[in-house]
């Protein structure tokens, strides 16, 4: 299931710390074969920035869609 894979990424990234985040970052731009390779960097780099974890929550749409938002304080 998509949503429990970008959950599990999610909740990985806020229990990184800056340095864990800078090394994930690098490797991300560093290792990309492909498009999907590099899938989430942008929350990676958000996340070297800021001072507290992502917010984010997920809303059921339907069957098959759902809505996220990501919370963000700078």
């Amino acid at each position: 299931d998509k949503i429990n894979v970008f959950d599990k990424h999610l909740k990985m990234i806020n229990n990184m710390n800056k340095e864990e985040l800078k090394n994930l970052y690098m490797k991300k731009l560093i290792d990309v074969t492909d498009y999907g390779e590099n899938a989430g960097i942008g929350l990676i780099d958000i996340a070297r920035y800021i001072n507290s974890p992502l917010d984010y929550t997920f809303s059921k749409v339907d069957k098959e869609k759902y809505f996220y938002s990501i919370s963000v304080c700078i």
